[in-house]
């Protein structure tokens, strides 16, 4: 059990003061400042305090007397066992000598704030030929802690190798372009370029392909007449005339005109929404494009298809047919009263799958979606036999995902159970009885150089040859 003296000792190593409560000269005691460790003999003693209670500490400021923190504490401070105890150990402990390097260095107890300066007698500058006393220097700094220059230097090596492989290929590329510069060129003309031959389309699609990207349809100005001819059509129109001058033929369709939107008629139907169709339909066999719009009346809110067609005399005007057969649906009302009776009607057709009919006829069929209205949701499907001249024609005239507009004749398939299914018959302006369209451009040619025949001298004519006697 430690008997609660403490020491005040000076370590010899870096002269650090520290508390001790080892007080046997034979004990080993390690500063808590170098780590160095040594028998307790070695360290240097500078005082002792006493045991103390245990009991709350209490901080009590104290009045600055700098006479008195110089002045060394009076030894009645200490109790008589103490001070025995003190002369006893001091009989026993001799202090080492204090070697050169620390003859110099501060010394600050434990007991007091006072700085003593110790300093041998021998190495008094005041003697003549003295050397002066070494300074300690700045703050001791272990070796474990020390930065290693290592990294640094790693890291200036890596600087200076980006820089010289930068100029490395700098200086590269320079030599590249002054050899290049002092190269010989090949005069102009010495190496006529020789471009590909150029497709020439032949097919209805690849045609339309090539006509859509070199003369685009003008969608801005064709929708701008549309909603004029439209509004003019159903809202300002008055009389006959005015409304036959929006129609593309109105003097041939008047009748029509007027029996759906003259006076005489109670339910005329009155406009509701003009939107256009999404995508641009090909007029087939033309090859013309059709930007169509849907108008939903009040008559027919699924919407009827409407086109302009260019006039002779440079205007657009409506294509009355087909906005009127899709307005009426005329031809659901013909497929229900005379399903067997053909028809001719303005289609817009889509190559689609047909699983609607029978598993039986669709390796023999081409098929398309017949749209009857402009929203989509009312339409027919239209199929056509692959092994007929009008089948083959199709076949070379459409592709997929492109709608195409024609005039055809249907009527209901044979095969039809859900009537909904009509058979094509006819397209109008299709060439059947040939394996190219009308319209197609017919692949050149190749050209055969025909060189004249260079005359043969004739030999003139030898005399007989005498008879043999």
């Amino acid at each position: 059990m430690s008997s609660g003296i403490v020491a005040s000792v000076q370590c010899p190593a870096c002269g650090q003061a520290f508390l001790c409560q080892q007080q046997n000269a034979a004990g080993m005691v390690s500063c808590p400042h170098c780590a160095h460790q040594a028998l307790r003999g070695s360290f240097i003693t500078h005082g002792h305090a006493g045991a103390v209670g245990t009991e709350r500490r209490r901080v009590v400021p104290a009045a600055h007397h700098p006479a008195e923190e110089a002045a060394p504490p009076a030894a009645a401070a200490y109790p008589p066992e103490v001070m025995a105890w003190m002369s006893q150990q001091a009989a026993l402990q001799a202090a080492p000598p204090i070697l050169p390097a620390q003859a110099a260095a501060p010394v600050k107890t434990a007991m007091h704030t006072t700085m003593h300066w110790q300093t041998r007698p021998d190495l008094d500058s005041t003697e003549p030929g003295a050397s002066p006393a070494p300074d300690p220097g700045g703050e001791f700094v272990p070796q474990h802690l020390q930065r290693s220059p290592w990294p640094w230097l790693a890291a200036l090596v890596i600087i200076v190798a980006l820089l010289g492989g930068g100029v490395w290929v700098w200086m590269e590329n320079q030599k590249g372009q002054q050899a290049a510069a002092a190269r010989p060129s090949a005069p102009a003309g010495a190496f006529p370029l020789i471009e590909a031959p150029k497709k020439v389309p032949t097919t209805l699609p690849e045609i339309a392909e090539e006509k859509l990207r070199t003369h685009p349809p003008d969608v801005s100005a064709i929708s701008a007449d549309a909603r004029r001819l439209v509004d003019e059509f159903f809202n300002q129109a008055t009389t006959p005339e005015q409304r036959a001058a929006c129609v593309s033929g109105g003097a041939a369709h008047s009748a029509q005109i007027e029996s759906l939107l003259g006076p005489q008629n109670p339910a005329a139907p009155k406009l509701a929404v003009l939107a256009p169709v999404r995508g641009i339909a090909v007029r087939i066999p033309d090859i013309h494009f059709e930007v169509l719009f849907r108008v939903s009346t009040s008559a027919n809110k699924d919407g009827a298809l409407l086109r302009l067609i260019d006039d002779p005399d440079g205007k657009r005007r409506i294509d009355w047919p087909l906005f009127y057969e899709s307005h009426q649906k005329l031809v659901r009302v013909a497929l229900r009263e005379k399903p067997q009776e053909p028809r001719w009607t303005m289609a817009l057709l889509l190559p689609r799958h047909a699983f609607q009919i029978p598993l039986a006829e669709r390796e023999r069929h081409l098929t398309y979606q017949m749209y009857i209205s402009a929203d989509g949701q009312d339409s027919l499907t239209c199929c056509v036999r692959k092994d007929s001249q009008l089948g083959r024609y199709m076949l070379r005239s459409t592709t997929w995902n492109q709608a195409y507009m024609a005039r055809v004749l249907v009527r209901r398939a044979s095969f039809d159970t859900t009537g909904d299914i009509v058979e094509m018959i006819d397209c109008e302006g299709a060439v059947v009885d040939s394996t190219m369209p009308s319209n197609a451009v017919p692949t050149p040619e190749p050209e055969v150089i025909v060189r004249p025949a260079v005359p043969v001298p004739e030999e003139p004519p030898q005399a007989p040859a005498p008879p043999k006697s």
